[in-house]
């Protein structure tokens, strides 16, 4: 995807939120009706052929084979969830988005999901760890992912199916490292 066509979804789904009156838990809805809506203008604005619009349906066909990862970013800071969630977007990964553990909680229960991205240090009652310790105990099969630029972590706390992130991660690292998390789901 295009960094100029990602920008565009970016700023349409933050619209969209914006008009809605910013609701909580409802971020995948604005991503998928902005994605939409750009797919609707490039698909009318194709070549007179349709050959643009046919190689994009066959790309996606092959890309839909598999069902897309579904992951829920927890990060308190507005800004770094937004990067994160186009950056997600544009790997083609599903993902919700909460700005807490409780929200986190709230979301998990309602949703499966293959692997949560949560950062370290949070407001609230449960960091980083506290999440990852309950989600692996509550969901066994949902992989977690800890980014921290503050906190160093050993191994050895993190147990089976959790793995940390040093901040500043680049988006192509963070992609892999849910693919790598999730690759036996």
């Amino acid at each position: 995807m295009s960094d100029r066509r990602s920008e565009w979804i970016s700023k349409r789904a933050y619209a969209l939120w914006e008009e809605a009156g910013r609701p909580v838990g409802h971020d995948e809805e604005h991503w998928m009706k902005a994605v939409a809506e750009r797919e609707l203008m490039e698909r009318t604005q194709a070549s007179c052929d349709g050959q643009e619009v046919l190689a994009r349906k066959r790309a996606l066909a092959l890309v839909n084979t598999v069902a897309p990862a579904r992951v829920l970013l927890v990060d308190e800071v507005v800004a770094q969830r937004h990067h994160t969630m186009v950056a997600l977007a544009r790997a083609g990964i599903s993902a919700a988005e909460a700005g807490n553990a409780d929200q986190a909680l709230v979301l998990l229960k309602k949703n499966r999901f293959d692997a949560v991205i949560t950062d370290m240090s949070m407001p609230g009652h449960v960091n980083g760890l506290g999440l990852a310790s309950c989600v692996r105990s509550l969901w066994p099969r949902t992989k977690v992912i800890i980014v921290s630029g503050l906190a160093k972590v050993r191994k050895v706390d993190l147990g089976p199916g959790v793995s940390f992130l040093a901040r500043p991660v680049p988006d192509a690292r963070l992609i892999a490292a849910v693919h790598g998390s999730i690759r036996h789901r």
